[in-house]
């Protein structure tokens, strides 16, 4: 049986945005194309410390996608779990459009009490 984080690489891997060839994630890495070759063919597994390695020279996109599928961070109605893996960029973006939205609320509700008094 093949091990879950090559499966769920190899998956994430599958997508039309991360369809890296073999020779850019060698390059990346350090680790040969044989390495990469025949780890995503289920060849041989790689031992942790190169598979970490492999995992961290992946663009930080793959990286998100790569944790949020392994750990099943799938519903996209739990927003705690999409900002646990959200980049630090995301993060920020996420900030800046709640202080926005508590702000024009905060504006609604002076007005309204403006308009009462």
């Amino acid at each position: 049986m093949r091990e879950e984080h090559v499966r769920v690489f190899n998956k994430v891997l599958s997508r039309e945005e991360f369809r890296y060839p073999g020779t850019e994630m060698a390059s990346w890495s350090g680790l040969s194309n044989s390495q990469i070759s025949r780890f995503l063919n289920g060849k041989t597994d790689l031992p942790s410390s190169k598979f970490f390695h492999l995992l961290a020279s992946m663009p930080p996109k793959f990286q998100r996608q790569y944790w949020a599928e392994l750990l099943g961070l799938r519903n996209d109605r739990d927003w705690r779990s999409l900002v646990a893996v959200a980049s630090v960029k995301d993060v920020e973006e996420i900030l800046q459009a709640v202080a926005e939205r508590y702000r024009s609320e905060n504006a609604e509700e002076t007005r309204k009490s403006l308009a009462l008094a």
